[in-house]
């Protein structure tokens, strides 16, 4: 019996390609489904691929691949779409879908030559010589090869004057001295005061002690452990009952 849902498929798939203006494709497609229904008998379903695929003729549009006599020398390889065109399809118009199509050919000894031909969407003959070819280019010399490149100067980035992580620690360390000198301030005024005002003073003496010597010990971990770069000259902190303040002396 004949697989005749092979055949049927063949047929829908040439109808699909056909509406989408793929008529060459279509074309082959109906054939072929043609020819397996005649493999098996079927002459129903020949009749109707056969008359489909005349219908397509009318529209179909053909490229013809021709290489002169000049490059027709041993060794020459045609390709259409990747696909290698032997010696006696050379020259002959074979139907072909509209759009871009490349053409390639190899011949020994010479570069290797490619073309793109457009074939618009309407019925009649197109074609494309082969060539010329060119010679390839120049072998690299093994001087070139052997030779050591030139030496090349490269910009050396100058190296940071103060790094980020020291910087952290000079800003925490001046935080810490600065909280310390608040607080030594605020601890030596509760003792001149007495009730409330005493109290206030306490706590704010204390936490600011916290804080500052969390701050100093902090940034002395961050300045011990960070690259080496430019020392500070000096750093001066001054408690005072107008307020505290921080002198920073150096190149950063």
């Amino acid at each position: 019996m004949l697989d005749a849902p092979a055949a049927r498929i063949l047929q829908a798939l040439a109808t699909c390609h056909a509406a989408h203006g793929k008529t060459a494709s279509a074309w082959a497609e109906h054939l072929e489904a043609a020819t397996l229904a005649r493999r098996e008998m079927r002459l129903d379903v020949e009749r109707v691929a056969l008359r489909a695929a005349a219908s397509l003729e009318p529209q179909l549009a053909t490229l013809a691949v021709r290489v002169p006599a000049a490059w027709d020398l041993e060794g020459l390889v045609v390709h259409r779409d990747g696909i290698v065109l032997e010696r006696a399809a050379w020259g002959t118009a074979a139907p072909v879908d509209p759009g871009e199509h490349r053409v390639a050919a190899t011949l020994p000894g010479k570069a290797a030559w490619v073309r793109t031909v457009h074939v618009p969407a309407r019925p009649g003959p197109h074609a494309i010589d082969v060539g010329p070819f060119e010679d390839p280019p120049p072998a690299v010399g093994a001087a070139s090869l052997t030779s050591a490149p030139a030496p090349v100067d490269y910009p050396i980035a100058p190296e940071p004057r103060f790094g980020a992580q020291r910087t952290a620690g000079v800003v925490l360390g001046v935080v810490g001295l600065a909280g310390l000198g608040v607080g030594t301030y605020y601890g030596v005024r509760a003792l001149d005061l007495d009730g409330d005002d005493a109290k206030t003073s306490t706590t704010i003496a204390t936490a600011s002690l916290a804080a500052g010597g969390g701050a100093l010990l902090l940034g002395g971990i961050l300045l011990l452990t960070a690259p080496k770069s430019r020392a500070l000259r000096a750093i001066d902190v001054t408690a005072s009952p107008a307020g505290a303040s921080v002198g920073v002396h150096g190149t950063f």
